[in-house]
């Protein structure tokens, strides 16, 4: 008699258990997503405001990267300076913990939108005018934002404007 009672509760225990794990990892990719959309809102959020002329949100770690310039030494290389809340300054290795992350963000920035730029001006200013599409106004205008690859949770954003990235 004890026997189907026993299975019973095998089974119900089974069953429990798996619809814990399913829930677990529901909630887990819900708030993976939910993450990831405010990142990368914020970090939108403080190079719009950089971009605007206003501070950055405080704790974001938003510059003005201008653009290349080739080294007189080696002409190879590119410099590129970068505006913080200390002013104008190299961007270089040990000036700030992300300069590195800054100056792939800009590399990528100038792949991108390079030899195309008068064409993707037009297109962006067009949409911009007719407020069709914001987004893509900007995604042509070379912005994006991301996460970063690292796992950290971390996003970056990049945005043209008058004097630099």
């Amino acid at each position: 008699m004890s026997h189907p009672v026993v299975r019973q509760l095998r089974d119900f225990a089974f069953g429990a258990a798996l619809a814990i794990v399913i829930a677990t990892v529901a909630f887990v990719a819900v708030r993976n997503h939910e993450l990831a959309e405010r990142q990368l809102a914020h970090a939108n959020r403080a190079v719009t405001a950089l971009a605007d002329g206003r501070a950055p949100l405080p704790d974001v770690h938003a510059v003005v990267v201008g653009a290349a310039v080739p080294s007189k030494a080696h002409p190879y290389l590119r410099h590129r300076p970068v505006r913080d809340t200390r002013g104008w300054r190299p961007l270089v290795a040990g000036g700030s913990p992300n300069d590195k992350l800054f100056y792939d963000a800009a590399s990528r920035f100038d792949r991108t939108v390079g030899a195309a730029r008068a064409a993707i001006d037009r297109e962006a200013a067009t949409i911009a005018a007719r407020g069709d599409d914001p987004v893509r106004a900007r995604e042509l205008a070379g912005a994006f934002s991301e996460l970063l690859p690292d796992g950290s949770g971390r996003a970056i954003a990049v945005l043209p404007v008058r004097d630099g990235l």
